[in-house]
């Protein structure tokens, strides 16, 4: 009785303890809110992973885009811009839970294998022809080594690109960052201000 008792507990413990590594490790990525257009897809929702990566793909075309958005709080809210389709494109559109900053679906950091947003959709319309107009007061500075790139003013908001060398029009400086503004089509990014050398002209 006693050999049955102390086996039947041994196995309870395993149960718990896996049990509980398993619902630690698989974290849920919702969409409450989602808006597809046929040059950029908006989505905000909640998630219990540190990042979630917004994606969407043409399948007929076999091509993809994606971003990655912090999550603050448990909520998230962001926008992937793409090439501009035409009207009637069907699009596939996802939000998945990410555990880290990565650049390739090889990395086993891209999903976190909790429940994700899927949908397949025809885009409508394009946004506006400028959906990121150009910070009044912004300055041209030269970044002569280019720069890691970020989301926010923040090293743990890392992008999957870095910003090339150039000159680069900067809207404001917080604290060791600047936003950098880089075209209509394309969110502002930050880098670190120690990456940014003088004012042009």
């Amino acid at each position: 009785m006693k050999n049955a008792l102390r086996v039947g507990l041994f196995a309870l413990l395993l149960v718990i303890l896996f049990g509980t590594s398993a619902l630690l490790v698989s974290a849920d990525a919702t969409a409450t809110h989602s808006t597809l257009a046929c040059d950029q897809f908006s989505a905000s929702g909640t998630s219990d992973s540190p990042f979630v990566t917004l994606y969407v793909s043409n399948l007929t075309r076999s091509e993809f885009w994606f971003v990655i958005i912090p999550v603050s709080g448990g909520k998230y809210s962001g926008t992937l811009h793409f090439p501009a389709m035409p009207a009637g494109t069907v699009l596939n559109e996802e939000v998945w839970g990410s555990l880290d900053i990565y650049t390739s679906f090889s990395d086993p950091n891209y999903y976190d294998e909790g429940a994700y947003f899927n949908l397949d959709a025809p885009c409508t319309q394009t946004v506006s022809a400028c959906p990121n107009p150009l910070p009044p007061g912004s300055t041209v500075y030269n970044v002569p080594q280019g720069a890691p790139a970020f989301y926010d003013a923040d090293p743990n908001t890392k992008v999957n690109f870095d910003l090339p060398a150039g000159t680069w029009e900067i809207s404001d400086f917080s604290g060791d960052y600047a936003h950098v503004w880089i075209a209509c089509q394309a969110t502002p990014i930050w880098i670190p201000k120690s990456a940014v050398g003088s004012p042009v002209g």
